[in-house]
């Protein structure tokens, strides 16, 4: 049995914090993973050596767990075994960046749900959630056999009900580096799942990993592990290999974890899971990355995680079909409708549609007015929705001007300029401030170019304006139209 000597002043200090203090119970734990990256090859006194780095990350949820418990993981103890179960090197303390901006610590408490009926806000103290991260780099003698790293803490979440007293059972989460030269670099999982998801609402979830060395990844359902005691809550050194699962409570085991509506699916290739959850309740969920190089098994990654279902009653409501934008139209023309995001469609009220049941129906307006349809969608996943459209039917061509505009020389809305509907001739457009005096003319064929907001040489202040446009509509009657504007500085 080899201990390798690793006395630092900081570790010092946390064994005495251990003889003055008491551990708590480490309720918060809610998932975790390790991951270890090769660095490089090193020679000392003719022996060789493999320098890696290892990384832990811890899910702590903020809510349920005991903030003592949260202060006491920093710092961490991990302990390295040769694969085959003899006691290498233990750590007395690794600590993880607090340093502000660093990524030692990360809040990853989640705001909203999404969900296909949606975005769906968390209200209240539904998610707290932090992450940290701890990272030590080890100088191994090579070998044929690899290494186990391991870390040990007790205890997990109570309120879990998928897993048997998981209150007063603890985690251990650990990698295990391969040996003969094999200068791997594990798989490393990308973004941790949101904890919270809606009962009855499908999710999607990527849980896939990036693979540094290129090696192909595999995907499956894995079982959780335990390890610590009530009576060592944070040992030193953790146990040896191999290591106890969890126990599920029936009817719930490793691929099956949490009641569904639908089977929950891992896509083994893309790591993609699709799940859609059918009770109310906490659910631990683990997940095994392999990497394959050269068609050979040659290591498998662990990721533990928990999600809170819990009931998302207005998701509905946040889901809206689309049914186009309003739009000007003369007496006798045809509007093409074409409806977006539903495979279920109907238009309220039906008048001049050729079919209300219809994405793509065709009205054709025989009578001048302002007609607002409103368009019920339903999705092939049961979300529903509406959204509206109006169309305005004008007799006869016509000329408006925006309701204001900014004349600040950014190039963006800085004249006041007549628009058509239609096909009309424009002939004048003139601008009046509130006392009636007019700061603006132009006649044809410059009527067109729009007032920039400036009166005999002087910007003009902030307020309401009058404008009048004079035309010829498309039956070659002279008319004029009147409206009012803001000029905004």
């Amino acid at each position: 049995m080899r201990l390798a000597k690793l006395l630092f002043p900081r570790g010092l200090i946390a064994i005495l914090f251990l003889f003055c203090g008491t551990n708590v119970r480490a309720s918060h734990n809610v998932g975790g993973e390790m991951t270890y990256a090769f660095v490089q090859d090193s020679v000392r006194n003719g022996v060789q050596y493999e320098v890696y780095t290892v990384t832990l990350l811890l899910y702590q949820d903020c809510i349920v767990g005991h903030p003592d418990a949260i202060v006491q993981d920093n710092p961490i103890y991990l302990t390295v075994y040769e694969n085959g179960g003899s006691l290498l090197r233990y750590d007395t303390a690794i600590y993880y960046d607090a340093t502000p901006g660093s990524d030692g610590a990360i809040d990853l408490s989640q705001q909203e749900i999404v969900t296909d009926c949606g975005s769906v806000p968390l209200l209240g103290n539904n998610s707290c959630l932090l992450r940290k991260k701890f990272t030590k780099t080890y100088v191994l003698p090579k070998n044929n056999a690899g290494y186990v790293v391991v870390y040990q803490r007790c205890c997990r979440t109570g309120s879990v009900a998928n897993l048997i007293d998981a209150g007063n059972n603890g985690v251990t989460f650990f990698c295990t580096i391969p040996g003969g030269g094999t200068h791997n670099s594990s798989a490393v999982f990308k973004e941790y799942p949101a904890p919270v998801i809606c009962l009855n609402n499908r999710a999607e979830i990527d849980l896939s990993a990036t693979d540094a060395d290129g090696d192909s990844t595999t995907y499956e359902l894995s079982n959780v592990y335990n390890g610590a005691s009530e009576g060592s809550i944070k040992p030193s050194v953790a146990s040896a290999p191999p290591y106890d699962t969890m126990l599920y409570a029936a009817p719930y085991w490793h691929a099956m974890p949490m009641n569904t509506t639908e089977p929950l699916q891992i896509d083994s290739r893309t790591g993609l899971m699709t799940v859609v959850p059918g009770q109310i309740g906490r659910y631990q969920i683990g997940v095994c990355c392999k990497e394959w190089r050269n068609g050979v098994l040659i290591n498998k990654v662990y990721r533990e995680f928990q999600w809170t279902v819990v009931n998302c009653a207005n998701t509905t409501q946040n889901y809206r079909p689309y049914a186009g934008v309003s739009r000007t139209v003369l007496v006798g023309d045809t509007v093409h409708f074409h409806a977006k995001g539903a495979i279920l469609y109907s238009w309220s009220p039906a008048t001049f549609l050729s079919d209300a049941n219809s994405a793509d129906a065709i009205g054709t307006f025989t009578e001048a007015g302002d007609y607002t349809y409103v368009l019920y969608g339903e999705t092939q996943r049961n979300c529903k929705g509406y959204d509206t459209i109006t169309i305005y039917v004008r007799e006869h061509t016509s000329y408006t001007a925006p309701n204001a505009f900014t004349p600040n020389g950014d190039g963006l809305n800085d004249k006041l300029i007549p628009i058509p509907v239609g096909k009309s001739k424009l002939r004048a457009f003139s601008v009046y401030n509130r006392w009636g005096n007019k700061v603006y003319y132009n006649g044809a064929p410059n009527a067109g170019d729009g007032w920039d907001g400036v009166y005999n040489g002087k910007e003009q202040t902030t307020g309401v304006y009058l404008w009048m446009i004079e035309y010829t509509d498309n039956s070659n009657i002279d008319r004029h139209a009147t409206g009012n504007t803001i000029l905004i500085r």
